[in-house]
């Protein structure tokens, strides 16, 4: 297990790879038309539910080598910003401001980078990444570069217990921040 207080530079890995659908069969995990929506239905464990609020869920990534590699998702079903509500679009705002300062308490990371795509196959649901920014980060992780981390070789990546792990502190910081 890793000590989340003293976070480090994760393994070295192979360049990364694309992280599609295609992939996720290596980590035991349905492939349907939307993973997204897929990973939101009950029974769930804790990497996939870390916060659930006005319409969001937030869960801890696959294939990543970086600890609190988070994504946002809406509840329902949508594949783009302008698909949200007024009320969907502001609460996204919330819930990303919310996982950035429990990263930061919980990681000690400089900042939160946010990002969107939802351009890979099975996974076209909008999602917002909300990734640590760790002080380690040099010129092969920091700004977009920030991807090396994602979609790695399996041994390279969180495992199950470790993405639990992560998110149960997430989750525990969530709570005790209101």
């Amino acid at each position: 297990m890793r000590d989340l207080a003293a976070l480090e530079r994760p393994p070295k890995h192979e360049k990364a790879m694309p992280f599609v659908a295609s992939r996720l069969g290596g980590y035991g995990l349905p492939v349907t038309d939307c993973f997204a929506c897929e990973g939101g239905r009950e029974p769930v464990d804790v990497a996939e539910r870390i916060l659930v609020q006005d319409g969001w869920r937030v869960a801890h990534a696959l294939g990543t080598s970086l600890p609190g590699w988070l994504v946002a998702l809406p509840l329902r079903h949508v594949t783009s910003v302008e698909e949200l509500t007024p009320d969907e679009a502001a609460a996204m705002g919330v819930v990303i401001q919310r996982c950035a300062r429990a990263l930061k308490t919980l990681t000690g990371c400089q900042k939160s980078y946010f990002m969107f795509f939802a351009e890979a196959e099975g996974f076209a649901h909008l999602h917002v990444r909300v990734v640590p920014r760790m002080n380690w980060f040099d010129q092969q992780q920091a700004d977009p570069r920030v991807f090396s981390l994602l979609g790695v070789d399996e041994s390279a990546s969180l495992s199950h217990i470790e993405r639990q792990a992560v998110s149960s502190a997430l989750k525990g910081v969530l709570r005790d921040q209101g």
